[in-house]
């Protein structure tokens, strides 16, 4: 136990000092967390999406008709769109966790 008043004051202060940074730190590190969950459930959603284009995309492919040529190709770029919403979400996600 410190024994000095004026000791214990500054043992208490430091204390003081230690105990907020602590919790912003804490705070800090929820909100981290909170933006990370939400990162990844987007990213989730992203990934179903791409799923549902690739498998209406074979589906036509499949069917070998002509007409589907345009809904081909408007599913290719919303899938080229999804894979680029990935990778971003892919940095953001990194950025997040070195944060």
């Amino acid at each position: 136990m410190i024994e000095d008043p004026i000791n214990l004051i500054l043992y208490l202060q430091l204390m003081k000092k230690y105990n907020h940074h602590l919790a912003m730190e804490e705070a800090r590190n929820a909100e981290a967390a909170a933006a990370l969950a939400e990162v990844e459930a987007e990213r989730n959603s992203f990934r179903d999406q791409l799923s549902e284009a690739m498998t209406r995309l074979e589906s036509l492919t499949a069917a070998a008709d002509p007409a589907p040529d345009i809904s081909h190709r408007r599913l290719e770029v919303t899938i080229q769109d999804l894979k680029s919403r990935l990778e971003l979400d892919s940095a953001v996600r990194k950025r997040l966790e070195v944060s």
